[in-house]
């Protein structure tokens, strides 16, 4: 019982050292997305990445995608803190 207790307490820390890294990759990933150049080198890396059948995916290739998703998804909307801005209409 003893040996189950450890490799789960072993497992589970191994999964929080996953999703930490995860995180830190996926912010990397989201700041490097606000340079039009990083953004079309992340753009080409995702390319790639999707080729690839997803379970063959690293935890860096799903950061990467999912930080390029948010990315997009996140400049589909309008600024509306930003209504100040003339637009020489």
């Amino acid at each position: 019982m003893q040996d189950m207790d450890k490799a789960r307490i072993q497992c589970q820390k191994l999964t929080d050292k996953a999703v930490e890294q995860y995180k830190k990759a996926k912010e990397f990933e989201a700041k490097r997305a606000n340079s039009s150049f990083e953004k079309d080198s992340l753009t080409r890396d995702v390319a790639a990445i999707r080729a690839k059948p997803e379970n063959d995916w690293s935890p860096l290739d799903k950061a990467k995608v999912k930080a390029l998703e948010d990315h997009n998804f996140q400049s589909r909307f309008y600024d509306y803190s930003n209504d100040d801005y003339d637009y020489g209409f």
